[in-house]
């Protein structure tokens, strides 16, 4: 009996450990849940299936999507879009829900999209619009995270040129800058205030004409220049709670100190 017993020891401990090893197995198997978080994007040449040009997708960790189709036509903007994401089955399911732009507007039906994990970064699977991408496309993921500017206010520091030159502002609370959720930018500069919409696609920024008032600031107000430049700003990048926006395609810098968040 004492030998019985000693063999059911033995062989409980060894389907324990098997059982273990299986579960240990099992975790690494193909088709387990990723985050699939980043700024994806895709050069596609123009066919029969589906309109060519740059495509960047940029899903956040809070489910938003935003996505970008750059036709690379002379005067022609990308059309912008917007919605949200989710897993599934083991698929990144992308329901675009409309437009951003001067005239944004809402699709009375989603396009949806569905994506799978690749060696790369996200191969188009399904695909209810092929202007969106044709299936079998693969969008690279890029480095860095999506950020929102959503909630955030800043003060500029400093504003400089290709060209060398660099202007510090001694009193930075007189021109600033402030993303509010629903999609607005306003700001002061100097005596002049300012608003716009905003659209963030990974680090790229697009905005509709800056609307400002028009007092008289002093003669040394960098009012003008700093409504330009704002006017003018295409990407951004954040770096030890500081905003740098990068207008004209990289003929300047603007660099913004952390006012507040929320």
């Amino acid at each position: 009996m004492k030998l019985s017993m000693n063999y059911l020891m033995i062989w409980s401990m060894v389907f324990l450990f098997a059982g273990s090893c299986a579960v240990q197995r099992g975790s690494d198997t193909p088709g387990k849940r990723f985050v699939p978080t980043g700024v994806f994007t895709a050069k596609q040449k123009a066919s029969a299936a589906g309109t060519g040009g740059l495509r960047t997708m940029a899903l956040y960790p809070e489910g938003e999507v935003r996505v970008s189709h750059d036709y690379q036509r002379t005067g022609e903007p990308p059309v912008l879009e917007f919605g949200s994401w989710e897993q599934h089955d083991g698929r990144v399911v992308v329901q675009l829900v409309g437009q951003w732009g001067s005239e944004s507007r809402k699709y009375s039906q989603p396009t949806r999209v569905q994506l799978e994990q690749g060696a790369d970064g996200l191969v188009v699977v399904g695909n209810d619009n092929s202007a969106f991408a044709s299936e079998g496309l693969t969008l690279q993921l890029q480095e860095g995270q999506p950020i929102l500017l959503d909630h955030s206010r800043w003060q500029l520091r400093e504003l400089s040129t290709r060209e060398g030159e660099r202007i510090v502002l001694n009193d930075p609370a007189e021109y600033t800058l402030e993303f509010s959720e629903d999609g607005r930018l306003s700001g002061q500069a100097d005596c002049n205030r300012f608003t716009a919409g905003y659209f963030t696609v990974g680090t790229s920024l697009y905005l509709t004409p800056v609307a400002a008032t028009r007092a008289m600031c002093p003669e040394d107000s960098l009012s003008d220049r700093y409504l330009q430049a704002v006017n003018r700003a295409d990407s951004f990048r954040l770096q030890d709670r500081e905003l740098h926006l990068s207008y004209g395609n990289g003929s300047g810098t603007m660099r913004f100190i952390l006012q507040g968040q929320g």
